[in-house]
């Protein structure tokens, strides 16, 4: 991939200037800041910024593995899907590797992604139609503080298929050094974002699609199915919202 075929937007969110360094002047390089609104904003308006085909993001404390983005474009020039996505390294803070996770969810992925299916930004290329077309990251203060990739991989999922390569393309630290994720609203973001993504027109007819695609697991899936509708109709009465 030479320099001219990609873009980088680097979006300051700290609230501080950058410290002066020479990458800053390289001709693909923008820097944009904004004031410490949250991971949404940033993303959203770093997205917005962009012209490219694709989109990719990378938090500071994460980082590509050489090759990572020939194996993703690969994939995503052969094939109509929507997010591409590879294998991924988890690391600790000293950068030693804890795991190596493959999913391997393609094409109809709907019912994956609302069983909680993680398919992370740093490992993914998303087509920039499709994320647009959802409009990107959801700026629900509900969703906010680490559910906004799943939420947005539920959205996209919708309407779009996945691709997969078995490269691994990324290393993500899961140390909990100046992380923003707030895993104590994690149950409760995702039933927001369940019942947020249910009511999208069409959802139930794409979540069963989904279910068929995986004829050895069906039964399994059309039950998570049941179980979202149901655990949705319950949640619904009991917040007396009938309709």
């Amino acid at each position: 991939m030479d320099s001219d075929d990609f873009e980088i937007i680097v979006v300051n969110d700290s609230g501080k200037p950058l410290p002066a360094a020479a990458w800053q002047n390289l001709p693909q390089i923008k820097v944009i800041d904004t004031n410490r609104r949250n991971r949404s904003v940033a993303r959203n308006v770093g997205a917005a910024a962009s012209t490219g085909m694709y989109l990719h993001f990378l938090d500071d404390d994460d980082w590509m593995v050489p090759g990572a983005f020939d194996a993703l474009l690969n994939v995503a020039r052969s094939s109509t899907a929507a997010w591409v996505y590879g294998a991924f390294r988890l690391v600790d803070n000293a950068g030693a590797t804890v795991t190596e996770i493959s999913p391997d969810d393609t094409g109809n992925c709907c019912i994956q992604m609302m069983a909680w299916e993680w398919l992370p930004l740093q490992a993914s290329l998303i087509r920039s139609e499709a994320f647009f077309a959802v409009d990107g990251f959801a700026s629900l203060p509900s969703l906010g503080g680490g559910f906004e990739d799943v939420h947005l991989s539920r959205q996209i999922s919708l309407y779009y298929d996945m691709a997969r390569t078995e490269k691994i393309v990324t290393a993500i630290r899961i140390g909990d050094v100046s992380s923003t994720t707030n895993y104590v609203t994690m149950f409760h973001q995702n039933r927001q974002s369940r019942e947020k993504t249910i009511a999208m027109q069409g959802a139930f007819q794409r979540l069963i699609s989904s279910a068929k695609s995986s004829p050895a697991q069906s039964d399994y899936w059309f039950g998570k199915v049941l179980y979202y509708y149901m655990a949705s109709m319950k949640w619904n009465l009991e917040s007396k919202q009938f309709f």
